[in-house]
């Protein structure tokens, strides 16, 4: 997940320029440690293919890295066992501007991870509000300066985009 503290206004000598510059980002992480295919729930999961999990932690910790590296914070998020889907971190809602969004799974093989999600944002300052339709966080919905993209299909219900704007 990202965690967007402000709109990404671009400053006035990058406007003039046409030339963005790059700032620091804040990124939410869940190791892959019970990361595996135990259900299909999406066209790209394939039960019958077995996941590397020394291959995943280690792109996990490669992608981990390449952030610190560039000066973004990352923040872990706890993995908890029977939930192999929290490495997709980004799922578990949206944070802008201080409001954040706990997401609310489609799928009952992925509901638990919200409580997860909400514990954390607690814990960190936010004060988590939940949306009455689905939604998956930045599975769907994508910060884009002042805007927010979202999808809505077989993981995200459209109106909770409008639950989302208010």
């Amino acid at each position: 997940m990202t965690l967007t503290d402000a709109p990404a206004t671009p400053a006035p000598a990058a406007v003039a320029t046409g030339r963005r510059s790059a700032r620091p980002r804040h990124y939410l992480m869940a190791a892959p440690t019970f990361f595996a295919v135990e259900y299909v729930i999406n066209p790209w999961m394939d039960m019958s293919t077995p996941v590397d999990t020394a291959l995943a932690r280690a792109q996990w910790e490669a992608l981990r890295q390449a952030y610190l590296a560039l000066g973004h914070t990352v923040d872990l998020l706890e993995p908890v066992s029977g939930l192999p889907d929290m490495v997709y971190a980004a799922n578990g809602g949206l944070i802008v501007n201080g409001k954040a969004v706990v997401a609310r799974f489609a799928y009952a093989g992925r509901a638990a991870e919200a409580h997860s999600h909400r514990e954390w944002m607690a814990t960190n300052g936010y004060s988590p509000v939940h949306t009455h339709h689905v939604n998956e966080g930045q599975g769907d919905l994508l910060v884009v300066g002042e805007m927010i993209l979202a999808g809505h299909g077989f993981r995200t219900d459209r109106r909770a985009h409008d639950e989302i704007a208010s």
